[in-house]
């Protein structure tokens, strides 16, 4: 019993303990929490009030007592109103992590969104670092950003402007050099071994003897005057651009498949084989003459034949490319093309200047002015032969239908199709497309997966119909 009793007895102590150091650990946390939750008050109301870098200032103090998706969230939205792009974009990435491990859709939304449309702004600086210079304390710093030790070697993103880039380790001299990035601009920056503090060069390593020389031993050294005279660290790098890199402003294409659908409106046009077929019309006795198609020296007038078709629906697959410039990070200006197989025979082509601007979020909008063609094969419906102007009034036309079965050429047979040329095309089409996502494996290859739609009406210049567009595809959207 006794033994039960001591047990018990310790049982409680250690739960004691257990409590009285948890207790005061768990009350920090609180007023962790709720002192953050005052800073971000203070926050919203520095910035209603227009005191952006206060509200920052704030918005980064409680970011740094509860590291919550919201607090990252709020912080990184205020850093882009203050301009400071790159630090937002992280911060961007940031808050949509954590968003996910708090499984808040809305941030996971908001925060991407907010992250796509800053891509093509957010400066990038590459940060060189000379092998032997790579020491385990060395921290690199552009402006206020700390460039991670992993992503040396890679474009960061850092805030536009004139930034200093501080390079320092323990016992080592600072190398200080500075550097002027714009927004969407790449550059890149080297940083050399550093100088040992006091301004003594940096060790070496012993050089090794030959093999077939041996070691003198007891060799006096040789004094060199130069060794009294204290050693500058390397004079800084001047900064370069990286020629190599891709610009997100400035050249782009835009490449991608596309699929969909194509109606054709076109009612008449020539088709040959019709030729020799006989059509009649009044003459102003009350008699009759008859035409030939295609024999326009009999009589004067006559002769001219189109065949008048079925409307046709085809589906089309294809390509489209846009090759421009932009402008700026949203705003796109060059020429798009379009061209597609009609299924199953025919072609549409078209083409023409073309703009693109992203609006909002991810969803861009942009039109092109269209010049084409579109073929394809199509049922015949009769014909259309002309007649004499001074017949036309006796005639009351200044053409005759001519019925499908008095077609020369096979085309009486109701089955019989014949293929629609209706020549230059002039009209326009839409552009609706959508960031999916951002993708960068090498700075030359960094852009843009896009979906897109691209609704369009072709007018046939002689108003013998038009062609109704709608194709939606897949692309990629080179910066």
């Amino acid at each position: 019993m006794a033994h039960q009793t001591k047990l018990l007895i310790s049982v409680a102590a250690v739960a004691a303990a257990v409590a009285t150091f948890s207790s005061p650990l768990t009350t920090y946390a609180q007023d962790a929490a709720a002192q953050a939750a005052l800073l971000s008050r203070d926050a919203e109301s520095l910035l209603a009030a227009g005191k952006t870098n206060e509200a920052c200032a704030k918005y980064d103090e409680s970011a740094k007592l509860d590291r919550r998706g919201s607090a990252i969230l709020d912080l990184a939205l205020c850093r882009e109103k203050q301009g400071r792009l790159g630090t937002a974009y992280v911060l961007y990435e940031e808050a949509e992590k954590k968003a996910v491990e708090e499984k808040r859709n809305d941030r996971v939304v908001t925060a991407k969104q907010k992250k796509n449309v800053l891509f093509a702004k957010v400066p990038r600086l590459t940060v060189n670092v000379a092998k032997d210079g790579k020491e385990e304390d060395l921290k690199v710093t552009v402006g206020p950003v700390v460039i991670p030790p992993g992503e040396y070697g890679k474009a960061y993103p850092v805030d536009p402007g004139d930034q200093e880039v501080v390079a320092s380790a323990n016992g080592r001299t600072e190398h200080r050099t500075r550097v002027s990035i714009g927004p969407g601009q790449r550059k890149a920056i080297s940083i050399p071994v550093l100088a040992a503090a006091g301004g003594a060069p940096p060790p070496k390593k012993a050089d090794e003897p030959k093999k077939d020389e041996p070691k003198k031993a007891d060799e006096p050294k040789k004094e060199d005057p130069k060794n009294d005279e204290p050693q500058a660290s390397e004079p800084p790098p001047e900064t370069e651009d990286d020629s190599s890199a891709h610009r997100d402003s400035g050249f782009v294409v835009d490449l991608g498949l596309l699929f969909g659908l194509n109606a054709s409106f076109v009612d008449r046009g020539f088709v040959g084989g019709i030729g020799g077929t006989e059509y009649r019309y009044a003459s102003t006795d009350g008699g009759e003459f008859i035409g030939a198609c295609a024999d326009l020296t009999s009589v004067p007038g006559a002769g001219e034949c189109e065949a008048t078709f079925d409307s046709a629906l085809d589906l089309m697959m294809g390509g489209q490319l846009f090759i421009g410039y932009g402008f700026t990070d949203s705003f796109q200006l060059g020429g798009r093309g379009f061209l597609a197989t009609r299924f199953g025979s025919g072609f549409h082509f078209a083409g023409g200047p073309s703009f693109s601007l992203n609006v909002v979020g991810p969803l861009w909008l942009g039109g092109t002015f269209l010049l084409g063609t579109t073929v394809y094969d199509t049922t015949v419906t009769g014909g259309r032969g002309s007649i004499p102007d001074d017949l036309e009034e006796a005639n009351g036309a200044s053409e005759i239908a001519i019925p499908k079965e008095d077609l020369a050429g096979g085309f009486a047979n109701p089955d019989a199709k014949g293929r629609v040329r209706p020549g230059f095309m002039l009209g326009g089409s839409l552009e609706v497309s959508v960031n999916l996502f951002d993708w960068k494996p090498v700075d030359a290859l960094s852009g843009s997966l896009m979906a897109s739609a691209w609704p369009g009406l072709l007018v046939d210049v002689d108003g013998s119909g038009t062609s109704l567009v709608i194709p939606i595809g897949i692309g990629y959207r080179f910066y």
